[in-house]
């Protein structure tokens, strides 16, 4: 079995859907449900903007990796700003307190979604994904964040030498989950 990382490109959106929501324990798929058009799968509009040429969640911030061809993982990243992002009334409140701890972040490379594939799991995919990740870490090293029961997340990326920094409690809305808290975990490079 041969793992090839390679660029994501736009055609490969459909699948980026799927693992950003793995990533995400299912919160893109309830914001892209919200965004979507009456009757639009909330996948296909996530699809949609993933294909786009602009923003964090593009495919042109995303490698995949895959075998035999076939997609099999995904790692998206973002380098987050030296100074604070902005939280303000406008801001949907799922994501306030998300950015708020990137707000704890700041220079840093992001683990903005690392997924793989449920069969292609525990075969070195997600690691051979986040060192291709810390080739391009940020001033102040990287960061992730994850909610409080995603154990298996948090104990991968401590055992990549990852560790607590930060906790807030996490904002249900139309999200259902049973999380109570997003984790910031950082690690330094330098």
């Amino acid at each position: 079995m041969t793992i090839c990382l390679r660029a994501a490109t736009r055609d490969d959106a459909g699948d980026m859907a799927a693992l950003v929501n793995m990533a995400g324990e299912g919160l893109p798929v309830a914001l892209w449900a919200r965004q979507a058009d009456h009757g639009q799968d909330p996948l296909d509009f996530g699809a949609a903007r993933l294909a786009a040429d602009k923003g964090a969640m593009s495919w042109r911030n995303a490698t995949v990796a895959t075998i035999n061809g076939q997609i099999a993982g995904l790692l998206i990243t973002d380098e987050l700003a030296d100074t604070d992002a902005e939280v303000s009334s406008d801001t949907h409140p799922i994501v306030r307190p998300l950015i708020r701890l990137e707000n704890m972040a700041r220079s840093t490379r992001t683990l903005a979604a690392l997924a793989v594939f449920e069969p292609f799991r525990r075969k070195g995919i997600a690691s051979k994904l986040l060192q291709r990740a810390e080739m391009g870490a940020g001033p102040a090293g990287m960061s992730a964040i994850v909610t409080d029961l995603n154990t298996d997340a948090s104990a991968f990326l401590a055992r990549h030498g990852f560790a607590h920094a930060a906790d807030l409690p996490l904002v249900h809305a139309d999200w259902n989950t049973p999380s109570a808290a997003w984790v910031l975990m950082r690690k330094q490079l330098h």
